[in-house]
């Protein structure tokens, strides 16, 4: 078992068991024991991982790679099942949604945070420290 789905165990359910006594988890999770996220929160984490970036990386971030695979997003969180579908981003893709967000905030939708991780995740993949 993946560690992911390990550190999943405690806010998981029993939703049943077999004869000789063995748990058997269901996919449903205890919603009331995971961690709520705050957007004040959020920001100053950012915020502080930015700062990081920057002193070690510079004010400007190369993006040294341009495709990587993405999980559609009706897949992405169902672990009890392996991705049937595979699919391609493209960084420069993600970052012109970004970019064309600066240019029109009052245009934000909730979807321009998954371009952010794009970018995020490819930038936090190449930082020293």
């Amino acid at each position: 078992m993946s560690s992911a789905l390990r550190a999943q165990i405690p806010y998981t359910l029993v939703a049943g068991g077999c004869d000789y006594g063995c748990a058997t988890l269901g996919p449903t999770v205890d919603r009331s024991a995971v961690a709520a996220a705050p957007a004040d929160r959020l920001r100053r984490a950012f915020d502080a991982v930015l700062q990081h970036v920057e002193a070690s990386a510079g004010r400007t971030v190369t993006l040294d790679e341009e495709y990587f695979w993405s999980v559609p997003g009706d897949e992405l969180y169902d672990v009890l099942n392996e991705p049937e579908t595979l699919t391609i981003g493209q960084l420069s893709e993600s970052w012109q949604h970004l970019e064309d967000l600066l240019a029109h905030q009052d245009r934000a939708l909730g979807y321009h945070l998954v371009w952010l991780a794009d970018v995020i995740r490819a930038i936090g993949r190449n930082t020293p420290g």
